[in-house]
């Protein structure tokens, strides 16, 4: 009788142990589903923040060795549209630092010439400037920037960082071109190889910005 009772309670011990053990095999596909959807939910999230343009934010260069006066600068940043006047573009919105929402968009500085897209003409030394920009995304992997220059705003001279303005350059001894009919009103497209390259799309040849 002992013998029977000492296998039964072995057989309720292995019978334990298989719930236990089934238990511990459905926590597990639990928890491995929500490590899963939480993976899948930061992979989405990232996907949507791409959406908006926040890794772009930064100073991108396209630097010719050879010939310095082709150096192109392109310097871009995050800016509240409340803070901007009759802000007209692309923004997306955004949670700031105490959590409440706000439209925010891209913007920023182009220094270049005006070989950027076509030769200047027979006879013409390049004019240079530097252009306010609004970024807008143009479909995946390309960025869409919008400039429009005056002809009062090329100058006889490259302009770099630090100046900001074609009025600054001048105080600092540059003059405006001599071509002065010529004006700019052009929308730029830059292939998206990551947030550190951009690539300018011309009808000439590809340029290259590295993010500084």
């Amino acid at each position: 009788m002992e013998k029977y009772k000492l296998l039964a309670c072995i057989v309720f011990l292995l019978f334990l142990g298989c719930k236990n053990e089934d238990e511990r095999a459905n926590t597990n596909r639990r928890n491995n589903s929500v490590v899963k959807k939480d993976k899948d939910d930061k992979i989405q999230e990232k996907l949507i923040l791409n959406k908006n343009l926040n890794d772009f934010k930064g100073e991108y260069r396209f630097l010719n060795e050879e010939d310095p006066s082709h150096n192109l600068f392109l310097k871009l940043e995050k800016k509240d549209i409340k803070e901007l006047k009759e802000f007209e573009g692309y923004a997306w919105e955004e949670k700031d630092d105490y959590g409440k929402s706000r439209e925010v968009t891209l913007q920023g500085l182009l220094y270049a010439n005006t070989e950027l897209y076509e030769d200047t003409g027979e006879g013409y030394e390049k004019g240079y400037f530097v252009a306010k920009v609004k970024v807008e995304p143009l479909e995946e992997k390309l960025l869409k920037i919008i400039i429009n220059v005056k002809p009062s705003e090329i100058l006889e001279r490259p302009i770099v960082p630090p100046i900001k303005s074609s009025f600054e350059a001048i105080k600092k001894g540059n003059k405006v071109w001599s071509v002065n009919e010529y004006s700019i009103a052009k929308e730029l497209v830059f292939e998206i190889v990551n947030d550190h390259i951009i690539i300018l799309k011309t009808d000439f040849s590809d340029k290259e910005f590295k993010k500084k």
